[in-house]
This record gives structure tokens, sequence and C-alpha cells, in this order.
């Protein structure tokens, strides 16, 4: 069985539409199907560091280990080199905390090598290098450059070192897929329109929209945006999957 960790469902979305015999998973905050034919779980974390590792610690108490978990969804981009919908394969997860240096989690290298083999194969355009998981929204350019230059990473998300964490108790190998959101220069807003499942949440947009009312006219072109990361997100996840 292949279990795919994201965010919120937005992130997924394209993937959701090849998923055959399709079921809702409430008890897993998912998703379980099949591609071809393997065994899909997709398992939603929230958004954020603890409600990950939590979200992770309760659905593999609740399922068989799988052969593979893939932590994967959007990121932040700290490098003016990635752009929106460039995918990057993360070889290292960098876990950042109010205090202290991150800890440190190292993919394994024989399958980032296969992931590689597959990616190109499909015709995958893809970046290799660390990921920064971040314990709050970095949410211009000043911050991410910031984050980026200490760190080393060239993209940031809020779940998957918190993931890997977990994986890494339970012994179950893991890799990690991200596609570019927001680019270096890009200010973000969505963060501040949602709750912590990526849902809109109307008075949090009510109120941040009366207080920057600029905001309403970027909506679509991060929608857009948001469309482009998730369809680039897929054709990664398919051509690592082999579907």
């Amino acid at each position: 069985m292949l279990v795919i960790f994201y965010a919120f469902k937005r992130e997924i979305a394209p993937v959701l539409t090849r998923l055959t015999q399709r079921q809702t998973r409430p008890d897993l905050n998912g998703f379980e199907g099949r591609v071809g034919n393997q065994n899909i779980l997709l398992l939603a974390t929230g958004i954020g560091q603890a409600r990950a590792r939590a979200r992770a610690e309760h659905a593999l108490a609740l399922i068989s280990p799988p052969r593979l978990a893939i932590a994967a969804g959007v990121a932040g981009a700290l490098s003016g080199e990635l752009h929106c919908g460039d995918l990057l394969l993360a070889d290292s997860l960098l876990l950042r905390t109010e205090v202290g240096s991150p800890r440190v989690f190292q993919a394994d290298p024989l399958l980032l090598q296969a992931a590689e083999r597959n990616l190109r194969r499909a015709t995958v355009q893809f970046h290799r290098g660390a990921l920064l998981t971040a314990g709050s929204v970095l949410k211009d350019r000043a911050a991410k450059q910031m984050a980026g230059e200490l760190s080393g990473a060239l993209a940031v998300d809020m779940e998957s070192a918190a993931v890997a964490e977990v994986l890494e108790r339970h012994t179950i190998p893991w890799l990690c897929l991200r596609a570019v959101l927001d680019e270096l220069e890009d200010e973000v807003i969505g963060a501040e329109l949602t709750d912590a499942e990526g849902r809109v949440a109307p008075l949090k947009a009510a109120l941040n929209l009366f207080k920057h009312p600029g905001h309403l006219g970027r909506l679509p072109a991060m929608a857009r945006k948001l469309a482009q990361a998730s369809h680039a997100l897929a054709a990664g996840l398919s051509a690592i999957g082999g579907w």
C-alpha cells in the first residue's frame, strides 16, 4: 500500500480524480482507492507541525505499515530559482522549532534514486534539495529569503518534517515531493482566509478582506497558482508511483 500525506484537499484534487473504487475514510481524515493495481491511502494532516504529527500517529495506529509513505503538497519557494508549479524532491527535511537548530531527516538514497529515475522516465522536471518545515507561515520575500539563507533549504512547508519524524519512529520508508505555490517574491494571503484544514473560513475571510480589500483582487491569481501546483504535484506523484 502507498500512503500519501497532504495538508488540505485542494492540494491533491487532481489525484483524487484518478482514484477508482474511491471511498471516504473519516476515521483517517482522507480517502482510499486504487490507481491501476495499487492500493492508495490519501491522508489529510491539516496545517501545521502539531496537527500533522498527531494525524500521522493516529493513522499509523489504524493501518498496516505501508510499503512507502510520501509527504506531499504545496510549498513556498525560498529561492528565486523556483517558480510556481516547480517540483521539489526533498533529499532532506529540516524541522524548525521554537528553539535550537532544526532537526534534520534524511531521505533514503536508494528511494531517492528510484524516484529520480521514475521522474526522468516520465519527463517530469524537478529540483532536488532540502525542504524546511516551519512553525508558521512565511508571508513575504524578506521572511522567505532569510529562512532560505539560514537553512539552505529551497522551499518551505509546515508539515513534511513532522510527518517524517513519525514515519521514522515507525520505521516506515518515506519520500517527500512538494510543488511550489508561492514564489520568493509572492506575499502569501491564502493562509489568512482558511482554517486549520485548509478550508475557507467565512468569518476569517470576511475580516481579512475588510482589513485588506486589495486582497480580493488577488484571489483569482492565487486560485490559478494552486491549480497549477496541484496538477504538477499529481504528475510527479504519478511518475514516482508508476501509475
